[in-house]
């Protein structure tokens, strides 16, 4: 079930990246927003139970890959967007992220804030 437009959405936000976690807290500040530093962390959050709306989560983290998360995400959270994000989208082999990334979104990319602006 979606929530209603307007809900504070709980946003699990997986980046290695101190300075991008930061940005992206900035713009989803509206909601919910629970930080992962490692997809260690990641996985250790869904596996104690937590079950996000949205999770955003970077295609090179320092550990595993992001769609190793969202893979594990889709099994734990099967109702969750799953989005990835990335600074090379070309990088990404389309075959693997299909099924698994419901959208990629380039980092570099105008569309990234705005995308988490409307998020």
């Amino acid at each position: 079930m979606s929530p209603r437009p307007g809900t504070r959405l709980a946003v699990l936000l997986v980046d290695d990246q101190q300075a991008t976690r930061s940005a992206c807290r900035r713009l989803l500040r509206r909601h919910d927003v629970t930080e992962a530093a490692s997809a260690a962390d990641a996985l250790a959050l869904l596996a104690s139970g937590y079950v996000p709306h949205v999770v955003l989560c970077d295609f090179h983290l320092g550990d595993a890959s992001g769609l190793d998360v969202l893979a594990a995400v889709k099994r734990l959270a099967p109702d969750a967007l799953r989005l990835l994000m990335t600074a090379a989208p070309e990088a990404v082999p389309a075959e693997r992220a299909a099924g698994t990334a419901e959208e990629i979104i380039d980092k570099l990319s105008d569309r990234f804030a705005l995308l988490l602006a409307t998020i």
